[in-house]
């Protein structure tokens, strides 16, 4: 019977040890794990990372791997400027319609946008259409003026003389028309897109191609549109 009882108080004793182990062992795991993921904290990594890192997404197109524009792209995709396709795709050669050219340099230039609007801006463009408020504002500040028949045409490809008229004049660029000369030979002193190509090449927003061409009615892709744009904004 006196075994028994000191049985008991030994392993009462060894049950008193581990549980006070186990509780400073939880008390340690606890304060080191806060250390780490509270943000409020002061160790390297909640210092490192801010809530605006991250929150922003990364972008993962796999169709600019390699490509030319992937660093133009990336810069608006951040921006939340640009957006890829349905099929997780940017599609970076594919043509961009004057609707989707609209948005960005509205975007781009962080213009303030209403959700929806009640009124056709042009007879083509619906109200219940997700570009509507963007052709719609494009309007309000002349961004844009449509064809003589009252429409706005928002699905047909753009031009890259269109484009870069459009892209300039939202970035309230077209003061400075004076800039600086135009040799392309395919830009006639007289066209209506004259002064906006000689300033965008004065500005070293346009080089053209290797035959010293500018192709000003040749449809712009979206990877062409995007490098014109992060370029008037960093001379702005």
């Amino acid at each position: 019977m006196q075994k028994i009882k000191i049985l008991a108080v030994v392993l009462g004793v060894v049950l008193f040890s581990f549980s006070a182990f186990c509780s400073t062992l939880t008390e340690q795991v606890s304060d080191g794990s806060d250390s780490v993921f509270n943000t409020t904290g002061t160790s390297e990594l909640s210092d490192h990372n801010s809530t605006d890192e991250a929150d922003t997404p990364e972008m993962d197109f796999s169709d600019l791997n390699y490509h030319w524009a992937n660093d133009f792209v990336e810069e608006l995709y951040l921006s939340g400027v640009v957006n890829g396709k349905e099929d997780g795709l940017f599609h970076p050669d594919d043509f961009i319609t004057r609707a989707e050219l609209t948005k960005i340099a509205l975007l781009g230039y962080e213009y303030s946008v209403e959700s929806s609007v009640s009124e056709k801006p042009f007879s083509d463009v619906e109200i219940l259409e997700w570009y509507a408020p963007f052709v719609a504002k494009a309007k309000e500040l002349a961004l844009v003026g449509g064809y003589a028949d009252g429409t706005f045409k928002p699905k047909e490809n753009i031009t890259r003389a269109e484009a870069l008229k459009i892209l300039a004049k939202a970035g309230g660029l077209d003061t400075a028309l004076n800039g600086g000369v135009s040799e392309f030979s395919d830009v006639p002193s007289n066209a209506w897109y004259f002064d906006y190509v000689r300033m965008a090449v004065g500005m070293g927003v346009v080089n053209g191609y290797g035959d010293n061409t500018f192709r000003p009615n040749a449809y712009i892709t979206r990877a062409e549109a995007s490098k014109i744009l992060v370029k008037f904004l960093e001379v702005q």
